[in-house]
């Protein structure tokens, strides 16, 4: 029996992750088109629906409940995995929402040490 490729399994994660295929397409810089067909190849490779599609998104099934779990893992390893060859850190987004005040006189002063934290 063929195997999931890396690939489309990350494409059915960003689609699990966007809640719908044109936002993971276009946050995987992917054609529309291009996301549903390779989720139709891991649906018939699963021989199994992964995705009800509706007005508002898609919902996942509960099978692709279960295999959402496994690629989120698989997607994590494969970053550890990066980050130990290359010696670096995946680059996290944090964003903080404060007043203006409080940013510039209190945060500025403690965001060097936030970053030297990340770095641990």
């Amino acid at each position: 029996m063929p195997s999931a490729k890396w690939d489309d399994l990350r494409i059915f994660l960003e689609v699990a992750r966007q809640g719908s295929v044109q936002a993971a397409a276009k946050r995987l810089k992917l054609d529309h088109s291009t996301v549903t067909r390779r989720i139709g190849k891991l649906e018939s490779l699963l021989a199994v629906k992964l995705l009800d599609r509706g007005r508002t998104g898609i919902t996942l099934r509960a099978e692709a409940q279960a295999l959402l779990k496994h690629v989120e893992q698989m997607d994590l390893h494969a970053g550890s995995l990066q980050d130990a060859v290359t010696g670096a850190v995946s680059a996290q987004t944090v964003r903080v929402a404060t007043m203006e005040g409080l940013a510039s006189m209190y945060l500025a002063r403690c965001l060097p040490a936030l970053a030297e934290f990340a770095r641990m």
